[in-house]
């Protein structure tokens, strides 16, 4: 057996899956009942660990993160929201003002990129636990090497989900370590849901894309545009406005990400096409709300030069 590396492709080979422990998270995350257009069990990861790949379940099909970008965007509109950071990007190269405006464009690309990269293209789950990939109440690895999941004949990406009774012997252990509870809690949740017999998670790509995109936008794009207010607009009463126009849009943005917190895995892709639940669906549009607000608030900060050509 071969063991993917971070980044995609093969690395060293195992001897025996049943040498590899799961990932102990930092924080306990929690087990959700979600779905209404595909029900199902999903691990929802900590604050804390949803930023770490090693977090997240294996891609479906073993996809690499390039290959989930060829699949394109499923959702245009958080595309065009995400390409839109470019925008002020150029409004700052066209102005030129000084060295200040191309720090602030280089950090706008930046976030264009990383934005795009976690909204649009990672957005997948996969199989966190199946019931046989476990370890035992007592802790020691009990593992089963199976596929968690396959295409289906007709070629579409929905998983394919085991039956009731093949789950009756699976402890659901790695489901149960990333939860702090006992394996038996994972399936009663999981009898009691009539749901499929797997846990599902967003995917080791979701959460690597996550954390880069929010490294990108706190230690560079943030500290880029700030310095910018300062050589340009340093005046605190001139800059009120900009910073009540982000709390707005951060309030948009939160409110998304709790949506998402409550059903993180909340979409099937089917022949090419999603299927969205409704509360997801909420989600990516006050995210994309959010994007839109920072766009128009980025360029009316952009275009704003007290002194202009004096």
């Amino acid at each position: 057996m071969d063991r993917q590396p971070w980044w995609g492709g093969v690395s060293r080979p195992l001897l025996n899956p049943s040498d590899v422990d799961p990932y102990q998270p930092i924080k306990p995350g929690k087990l959700v009942r979600s779905g209404t257009v595909h029900p199902r069990v999903c691990l929802v990861l900590s604050p804390v660990d949803e930023h770490i790949p090693a977090a997240g379940a294996e891609p479906q099909d073993g996809d690499s993160i390039w290959m989930q970008v060829r699949k394109g965007p499923h959702n245009m509109v958080m595309f065009f929201s995400c390409i839109g950071f470019a925008v002020p990007a150029l409004v700052h190269l066209y102005m030129h003002r000084c060295l200040a405006d191309y720090i602030a464009a280089f950090g706008l690309l930046c976030v264009t990129c990383t934005s795009t990269l976690c909204d649009v293209f990672c957005i997948h789950y996969g199989v966190y636990d199946d019931g046989q990939h476990n370890i035992n109440e007592d802790g020691n690895n009990n593992n089963n090497d199976s596929a968690a999941s396959e295409k289906s004949p007709a070629g579409s990406d929905i998983h394919t989900f085991a039956s009731k009774s093949d789950s009756s012997s699976g402890s659901y252990g790695k489901a149960a370590s990333a939860v702090a509870m006992r394996n038996s809690f994972v399936q009663n949740l999981i009898d009691d849901t009539d749901s499929p017999c797997e846990v599902v998670a967003p995917d080791k790509w979701n959460n690597f894309s996550r954390i880069l995109d929010r490294s990108t936008c706190v230690l560079i794009t943030a500290p880029s545009l700030f310095w910018w207010i300062w050589c340009v607009r340093p005046s605190f009463s001139a800059n009120v406005k900009y910073f009540f126009l982000f709390g707005v849009a951060f309030a948009c943005n939160l409110s998304g990400q709790r949506l998402r917190q409550a059903n993180p895995c909340g979409f099937i892709i089917e022949d090419g096409k999603r299927k969205v639940d409704p509360d997801y669906k909420l989600f990516e549009g006050l995210h994309a709300t959010w994007h839109f607000l920072l766009i128009v608030l980025f360029v009316m900060s952009a275009l704003d030069r007290p002194g202009q050509g004096t």
